[in-house]
Parts: structure tokens; sequence; C-alpha cells
């Protein structure tokens, strides 16, 4: 019982650490994800859950479009000069706030219209994850060192083997 309760908290901790993003379905063969091969047979039927996909997730590996394809010629700086009424847009949605905020936008909705704005683009922060994965690697290096659990063990638990 108490082995297993062990396994319950390090499911409950590193689940807290977790988002769902999604992937085509059907991009397991291109990716080695093994999520989604999980989801992909779930969506085929062949097992039970719960999880509810959302529609994006449904389309095919395959109905991927890469927008800046037929600008695969263009050097970055063509792609990152500001678009004055992009970045007033952008500066209004932080009015009256901290300087501190920072943001890089560039929309290619527009193959044609590329827009790019920028506000405190050189502020050297650290994204959020990166020190999640931080924690997350020094949680896994002190729970092998005093729970002998392989790690394997673990993930199968989690994440069900197609």
């Amino acid at each position: 019982m108490r082995e297993n309760i062990k396994y319950i908290v390090l499911i409950v901790i590193c689940s807290a650490f977790t988002t769902m993003s999604y992937y085509p379905i059907d991009g397991y063969l291109h990716t080695g994800i093994k999520r989604l091969k999980y989801l992909e047979l779930v969506k085929s039927g062949e097992l039970k859950s719960t999880t509810v996909i959302p529609p994006g997730a449904q389309k095919s590996y395959m109905d991927i479009e890469l927008n800046l394809i037929s600008k695969k010629e263009d050097s970055t700086a063509a792609f990152l000069s500001v678009d004055e009424q992009f970045q007033k847009d952008i500066n209004a949605l932080f009015r009256g706030l901290d300087k501190s905020y920072s943001i890089t936008v560039l929309d290619i909705s527009d193959i044609d219209s590329v827009r790019y704005a920028k506000r405190n683009e050189t502020a050297g922060y650290q994204p959020g994850s990166v020190g999640k994965l931080a924690v997350m690697v020094a949680l896994f290096t002190q729970l092998k060192k005093y729970i002998q659990i392989p790690l394997k063990s673990v993930w199968n638990f989690y994440v069900p083997n197609p």
C-alpha cells in the first residue's frame, strides 16, 4: 500500500507541471511521441478513454500547411521590419502597464503582408517552462536517490502503452 501511495504522489506532482498540447494524432510515425499513438487508438475506438480530443488535434499530419514556404529565400530582415500600425496596436495592449512587459509578434496570417511588432524585445527573461524543467530534473534526481522506482515503470503507469 505504501508503495502505491509513493506512485500516486509522484504522478500528482508530475501532473502539476504538465499541460496537454496537441499534435496531429497521426503524427506518431513522424515524431515518435507515444502519446500520439495512444490518442490515435482512442480516436479509432481501439482503446476506451474519457479524453476529449479537440477538433484541431483530429486533423491529419498532411493537413499542416507551412505558410512561409514560398518565402524561404527571403532573409529574416525582410520579416523583422516593424509595421507601424501593428506596433501601435500591440503598444495599446500594454497601455498603463509596467514597462517590464515584453513581447515580440510576427503575424504570418496573410503571407503577402507579414507584420512584425515588438516591445522591450531585448529584455532577458527566462520563460516559465525553463524553470519548471529545472525543478522536474531536480525532483527526479532526488527521487532516484531515495525511491528506487525505474522511470520506465512510472511512464508506463502514467501513459498506457498502445
